[in-house]
C-alpha cells in the first residue's frame, strides 16, 4: 500500500499475489480494484486511499485511510508511522482505544457497503479482469453480503 498515488502499481497488471482481480469503474468515476490471494484472502483498493485487506475468514487485517496506515494485530487496531531515525527508517505502532477504531470501522463499513450495492445492482463498468474469464464480480458479491457491518478485525495483519 504506497503513501502517495504515484508511487502505485498498476495492480491488475502487477499484483500477482492476487490471483483473481478486477478493475472496475463505478458510477461516480472511482475507480476500485479487488482481488484474491490464492487462500480466498481479499483485498479492495478504492484508489489510492482508502485500502482493506481480509484474511480467509473475512476479518479486517490491515487498512490504508486517510493516509493512515492500520493493521489488526490482536483483535485490535493499530495505527503505524513510518519515522526517520538516525537516518534509518522505523515503524512505531500505536494501538488505538475501542473509541478511535470505532469510526474507522464504520467508515469501512460505509465504504465497503456502498461498493456492494454499485456491484449488486450491476452500475460498474469493468475495465478489466485477470483471469478474463469466470464471473468474479458475482464472487465479490457474495463475498461482500457475507461481510460482518462492521468488519472484525484479525488477530494479525499478515496471512497464514
Amino acid at each position: 500500500m504506497a503513501l502517495r498515488p504515484s508511487d502505485r502499481e498498476d495492480l491488475l497488471a502487477e499484483a500477482v499475489a492476487l490471483v483473481k482481480r478486477i478493475e472496475l469503474r463505478l458510477p461516480s468515476g472511482e475507480t476500485v480494484v479487488v482481488g484474491f490471494r490464492r487462500g480466498g484472502e481479499l483485498s479492495i483498493y478504492f484508489g489510492a486511499d482508502p485500502v482493506f485487506q481480509f484474511d480467509g475468514q473475512q476479518r479486517l487485517r490491515r487498512a490504508f485511510v486517510g493516509g493512515q496506515l492500520l493493521k489488526a494485530q490482536g483483535g485490535r487496531l493499530v495505527q503505524v508511522e513510518r519515522t526517520r531515525e538516525h537516518g534509518r527508517l522505523v515503524l512505531v505502532s500505536q494501538p488505538l482505544s475501542a473509541a478511535q477504531s470505532a469510526p474507522l470501522l464504520a467508515s469501512a463499513a460505509d465504504r465497503l457497503g456502498q461498493l456492494r450495492a454499485h456491484l449488486s445492482h450491476g452500475q460498474p463498468t469493468i475495465m478489466g479482469q485477470v483471469p478474463p474469464t469466470g464471473d468474479l464480480l458475482a464472487e465479490i458479491v457474495d463475498w461482500l453480503r457475507t461481510l460482518p457491518d462492521p468488519p472484525m478485525l484479525a488477530d494479525r495483519p499478515g496471512i497464514r
